[in-house]
């Protein structure tokens, strides 16, 4: 099943689903107390950390075609986690840390891209996603 078509509800399921995940990824920011020393944000790391493990659990109990055809689906995958998590901060993060430390800088993006990648793959295993 392709994805579904473009519409007033569904995008108005991705509009309020961004607004919530973007307000959580600012709350979070928020609360996140900066670790001396960590040499990046530890907000950045969590929110993609904490997205890769949500869309992990969403494939494994929805399944992908539901979350691309279905308004509620389109809310959490596509609004909600395209909200909270964040590509340009890690980016920006990334490309800051290359000039200076460039080992650094790929560390940072080791650690963000397998670490996603992990929860989503820890969050599989969890949720059944692998076992079926």
């Amino acid at each position: 099943m392709g994805a579904s078509p473009v519409n007033a509800f569904n995008a108005l399921a991705v509009f309020i689903g961004a607004g919530l995940g973007g307000v959580g990824r600012y709350g979070l920011g928020l609360l996140l107390v900066q670790p001396a020393w960590l040499p990046f944000q530890i907000g950045t790391l969590m929110v993609n950390l904490i997205g890769g493990f949500v869309a992990g659990v969403l494939f494994s109990v929805l399944g992908p075609a539901w979350l691309k055809a279905n308004p509620l689906g389109l809310f959490l995958m596509t609004g909600v986690l395209g909200g909270l998590t964040t590509f340009s901060a890690f980016t920006a993060e990334g490309a800051n840390l290359l000039l200076d430390k460039p080992l650094l800088a790929l560390g940072h993006a080791l650690v963000h891209v397998l670490g996603c990648l992990a929860a989503f793959l820890l969050a599989g295993k969890l949720f059944g996603l692998f076992g079926q």
